[in-house]
């Protein structure tokens, strides 16, 4: 129950940090997803066990700050999340290598699932500007925000759970 209690604060501040600082921060017109990378840093973590309860609660704040439908960001998010569970119990032993490649892979479902969903509303835009303009620049910024994300968010649930284990 702690696990849940700590992770909605986790999320409020990313979601807040995220639509404050980090969109306005762009290369060309890419943005940095921290809700997606604090989804994969607490998930990739050996000892959480409601990580799932957070990729739930960072698409339902997302699907308010973004202007994708409602089911979005549940399916870009729920998608990594089962992603990064099949991969937890394969390739466990590389937590950086396994954080990066999820990381890369995080930001493509992300685009190709906006992508989709916008190309089903009849919004098109030119597959090589959303690759070169946005894609790449947000894999760039994803990828510069995922260890200091990773540094902060490992440390801090280890230091719940082994709060959590002395009582």
């Amino acid at each position: 129950m702690g696990e849940i209690a700590s992770i909605v604060p986790i999320l409020f501040i990313a979601g807040t940090l995220e639509v404050a600082v980090f969109s306005r921060l762009q290369i060309l017109y890419g943005t940095a997803d921290l809700l997606m990378i604090v989804l994969i840093v607490w998930s990739l973590n050996v000892n959480t066990k409601y990580s799932l309860v957070m990729a739930l609660l960072a698409g339902f704040m997302m699907s308010f700050y973004s202007a994708l439908p409602m089911y979005g960001y549940f399916l870009i998010y729920l998608s990594i999340w089962v992603f990064i569970q099949i991969l937890k119990n394969r390739i466990w032993q590389m937590p950086l290598i396994l954080m990066v490649f999820t990381t890369i892979v995080g930001t493509i479902f992300s685009t190709v699932i906006s992508y989709g969903i916008l190309f089903l509303q009849d919004v098109s835009y030119d597959l090589s500007f959303v690759v070169s303009q946005i894609f790449v620049p947000s894999m760039a910024l994803n990828l510069i925000l995922a260890y200091p994300a990773y540094s902060f968010l490992n440390d801090y649930a280890d230091w719940l759970y082994r709060v959590d284990s002395t009582k």
